[in-house]
């Protein structure tokens, strides 16, 4: 009976008892009774034996029985508050206290069948994977079931690299080529080319079809069919996809040529860098001539909101435009302005784009700096391209943004904001802006992405400026 009461004593009143055995007390032989499982599992023993049990229970072979005692001291040692470890506690020997000759011996009161707890721990961690398992898929699987990865994009509006891609992937229309007449090639870059066409009877394929499109054709045909052929076919169905007032429509696809045309609206006032640079229409096209007089502050800002709604619809469906600027956006009637993606092909603008370490040439005087030095575009550098944007309409694209540097001190003024700091030469403020909205520029300008506003706020914020501002026919 003594010996079960020792056994079921918790440790801090079993060691002060020891603390008072005389060295010269008989042992008792009861002590060396085994504790059964039964009595393991009692809530009278002390959660310290159970710690003990399972140390015990990882040993090969309960022969060494010196071995047990002397990792248990080190075990016990390690786990006593700072302020008992010192010098004197190393001034007696384990094997002369009788204090710590009872700890050691009561541990081993704990020690049963190897082979049984193995079983015992293996049964444990085979229920707790399970329930893992169980709960992984629980909780996963349906998401990792839905999702679908993104296409690998050849031109500008691509999805973001930190959002998950949600954008729907519909069949394009099928466009005969007789629809179509050659009026003008806009230029070719290394993915393709840009051809300007009047349709002819298009109405009666797409409804409310635009008296002129723009043909974006790949470069060669070889390589598409070689090994991008299902990537060019998605990137053209989701572009399909996308329905908004100041987007450009996707219209469909041409297959009778050799190389699919991709076929773009289109608007009869051209680019709009041009049309706020030049009074007179580009040589062999059907846009008419324009009065930059008749633009007004709140006219540009009536454009900016545009670009900037259509931005907005652009966020809504987790994608960036990483060639955002006033000569990717189209004017037509009554200012109504559309985001576009042409640009690029165009031999006006070959100058905005330039090389950085061996990429595609990019058009770095608009790009933030995780896009020049990272090659990171997400929403957030799309708005940072944008206030770059407004700040050419506001300066009716006069100049070109940091005109009076270099590429390579516009990528030096970028590194700035790599290491930590901020911008060392700004966007001056344009004579036409209100001092509130070059604020808001600044604030799309900030190193931390997360810092820069939203789409959503900044048309927001514009339209509340241009509330009461109604375009003339």
């Amino acid at each position: 009976m003594k010996g079960l009461l020792l056994n079921l004593t918790p440790g801090g009143m079993l060691t002060e008892t020891a603390n008072h055995v005389s060295p010269d007390m008989p042992e008792d032989g009861s002590m060396h009774e085994s504790l059964t499982m039964e009595q393991f599992n009692s809530p009278l023993v002390s959660p310290q034996y159970k710690s003990t049990y399972a140390i015990v229970a990882t040993s090969e072979s309960p022969k060494d029985l010196k071995d047990v005692n002397v990792s248990e001291e080190s075990v016990r040692l390690d786990t006593r508050p700072e302020s008992t470890i010192g010098p004197a506690s190393c001034s007696s020997s384990p094997t002369n206290s009788p204090a710590r000759h009872s700890q050691h011996y009561r541990t081993l009161q704990s020690y049963t069948s190897p082979t049984a707890k193995l079983n015992i721990a293996a049964t444990s961690n085979h229920q707790r994977d399970v329930d893992q398992i169980h709960s992984k898929r629980w909780h996963t699987a349906p998401k990792e079931k839905h999702k679908i990865p993104a296409p690998v994009v050849s031109w500008n509006i691509a999805p973001s690299m930190n959002k998950p891609y949600k954008c729907k992937e519909i069949e394009p229309t099928n466009i005969p080529r007789q629809c179509l007449r050659t009026t003008e090639k806009l230029g070719s870059r290394n993915i393709g080319e840009a051809i300007v066409c009047e349709t002819v009877g298009l109405e009666d394929v797409v409804a409310d079809a635009p008296r002129l499109v723009v043909a974006r054709v790949p470069t060669c045909a070889g390589d598409i069919r070689a090994g991008s052929t299902t990537d060019q076919i998605r990137e053209v169905r989701f572009l399909s996809s996308l329905s908004d007032p100041n987007v450009a429509r996707i219209l469909g696809v041409c297959t009778v040529e050799p190389v699919p045309w991709t076929i773009i609206e289109y608007t009869e006032l051209g680019d709009l860098a041009h049309y706020l640079q030049y009074s007179v229409p580009l040589t062999g096209t059907l846009r008419p001539s324009c009065n930059l007089k008749a633009l007004s502050q709140s006219c540009l800002m009536y454009m900016g909101a545009q670009i900037a709604s259509g931005m907005r619809f652009l966020e809504s469906k987790n994608l960036v435009h990483k060639d955002l600027a006033a000569r990717n956006c189209l004017v037509g009637r009554s200012y109504t302005v559309k985001v576009t993606d042409i640009a690029m092909c165009s031999d006006l603008y070959k100058k905005d784009y330039s090389d950085i370490g061996g990429r595609p040439p990019a058009p770095i005087r608009w790009l933030p700096w995780e896009s020049i030095l990272l090659d990171r575009y997400t929403c957030s550098s799309s708005v940072w391209s944008f206030a770059v944007t407004l700040w050419e309409v506001m300066s009716l694209a006069r100049e070109k943004p940091f005109q009076h540097l270099t590429n390579d001190q516009v990528i030096q003024n970028a590194e700035h904001m790599y290491y930590g700091a901020e911008l060392q030469i700004y966007l001056p403020k344009p004579t036409m802006c209100p001092e509130e909205v070059y604020k808001m520029m600044c604030s799309c300008w900030r190193r931390d992405e997360t810092s820069r506003p939203t789409f959503k706020d900044i048309y927001t914020f514009l339209k509340n400026i241009i509330a009461d501002y109604r375009p003339g026919a």
